[in-house]
C-alpha cells in the first residue's frame, strides 16, 4: 500500500473526512497514528483488546498512549487537522464538558483514533495469527 492509501485506510477506520493533500494537517496526524502502531507492533506491544503483552501490558492501554500521542499539540495543527477530517462531527458529550474549541477538537481527534486503532489492531491480529 502506498502511503496515501494508508492515510485514507485510517480516514475509512476512523469514520473522518480522506484528508485534503497527502501532506494535509489531516494526513499528518493520521499518518503518525499509523507510524506509532507500526512501532507497537514491532516492539510487541499489540495484543487483543481485554488481553495483555508478554511485558503486562494491555491493549486498551497502549492504543490509549498511542491515540493521545498522535493528537497535534499546537491549537493551529489541531485546529486544521479538525477541520480536515470532519471531527467537528463528533459527538463526544461522553468526554465531558469542553471548556473550548481547542478541548472539543482534542476530545474529538482522539475518538477518531481511538476508533482507526482498534481497528488496525484487529486487522493486524488477524493477519498475523493465521
Amino acid at each position: 500500500m502506498t502511503s496515501i492509501e494508508i492515510i485514507n485506510d485510517m480516514a475509512r477506520s476512523a469514520d473522518a473526512y480522506t484528508p485534503d493533500a497527502p501532506d494535509s494537517a489531516g494526513a499528518r496526524f493520521l499518518g503518525s497514528l499509523h507510524s506509532a502502531l507500526c512501532e507497537a507492533a514491532e516492539w510487541g506491544r499489540i495484543a487483543a483488546p481485554g488481553e495483555h503483552t508478554e511485558s503486562g501490558e494491555y491493549a486498551e492501554d497502549v492504543i490509549s498512549e498511542i491515540a493521545y500521542a498522535a493528537t497535534p499539540t499546537y491549537t493551529h495543527e489541531l485546529m486544521m487537522a479538525y477541520v480536515d477530517l470532519g471531527a467537528y462531527r463528533e459527538d463526544v458529550d461522553d468526554w465531558g464538558r469542553a471548556d473550548n474549541g481547542e478541548e472539543w477538537a482534542r476530545h474529538s481527534l482522539e475518538q477518531m483514533a481511538f476508533r482507526a486503532a482498534f481497528e488496525w489492531v484487529e486487522n493486524y491480529l488477524a493477519e498475523n495469527n493465521d
